[in-house]
């Protein structure tokens, strides 16, 4: 491959599956799915959301996991943060991704689940652990 760019839009073409034969959107979801499955972690992988969207212009909502013994959501962010020159950091999506959209998609979820009283440790974004 010519450039990194090359390569994930490569990966993230491929018919991507867990070691459970789920198949997974992105690569970093694939990594977080074995790595649960590895650890005996029970997930479901993409469930509705169980509580009421009231209020919030959706009625379906889908996050990337749910640990199913302890209900925890685990929302995967495909962002990376930037140190632009003045100092400031920005997040950045992948290229042929609509940032302001994406960025718009993030704060909805984490308002959803800020309404219903939930911690954020479950959030990832790509390049933070």
């Amino acid at each position: 491959f010519k450039t990194r760019h090359t390569y994930y839009t490569y990966i993230e073409k491929q018919d991507l599956r867990t070691l459970q034969g789920e198949r997974v959107k992105s690569y970093e979801e694939l990594l977080i799915a074995n790595w649960l499955y590895e650890k005996g972690i029970a997930y479901a992988y993409e469930p509705l959301y169980e509580l009421p969207l009231k209020g919030t212009g959706r009625r379906i909502y889908t996050p990337d996991f749910r640990l199913t013994d302890s209900g925890i959501y685990i929302e995967h962010f495909g962002v990376r943060r930037k140190c632009m020159a003045d100092g400031t950091e920005h997040l950045m999506t992948a290229p042929y991704i609509d940032r302001d959209a994406y960025l718009a998609d993030m704060e909805w979820k984490r308002g959803v689940h800020a309404t219903q009283e939930m911690d954020p440790i479950g959030w990832t974004e790509t390049g933070r652990r």
